[in-house]
């Protein structure tokens, strides 16, 4: 047969952008649940901080590094005070509540002579650990809606 056989089926185009602008919707809303869950647990991490350092607290921020990638840091620079304080040093630093593989390999970045003497004061762990858990229910609830088009 020389020539192909074009079918066109009434409305499919119409009903493939509509699937794209709905997954598009979707994905936005998600990247939105993202934002909102980082930034309520910067909060809940601030209110948390019970540290005499007012310049750490303040620094406690979740920045958005691209579409559904963000960061939540604490201090500025090289200055690991906001760290020794999560983790606590020396004989403290046991006392870290964060036991998951993940959080310990960021605590043991900090954990130099094991002679230090600041006492674990964790504020970031005790608010993104449940955070994450709304998060995924919120992102759930998202994926979730039965929208007709």
């Amino acid at each position: 047969m020389a020539g192909a056989l074009n079918i066109d089926i009434k409305g499919l185009r119409q009903t493939i952008a509509a699937l794209k602008a709905a997954a598009d919707d979707r994905l936005q809303e998600v990247d939105m649940e993202m934002a909102a869950g980082t930034e309520m647990m910067v909060t809940v991490s601030k209110g948390i901080f019970s540290a005499d350092n007012p310049e750490i607290r303040a620094s406690i921020r979740s920045t958005k590094v691209r579409p559904f990638v963000y960061e939540i840091a604490a201090g500025y620079g090289n200055d690991p005070m906001a760290a020794y304080i999560e983790f606590g040093t020396g004989k403290y630093f046991a006392e870290y509540p964060g036991k998951e593989p993940s959080w310990q390999k960021l605590a043991r970045e900090y954990y130099k002579t094991g002679k230090g003497r600041i006492p674990c004061n964790a504020y970031l762990y005790p608010s993104v650990m449940p955070g994450l858990v709304t998060l995924q229910n919120n992102i759930k609830q998202v994926l979730d809606k039965d929208e007709r088009l």
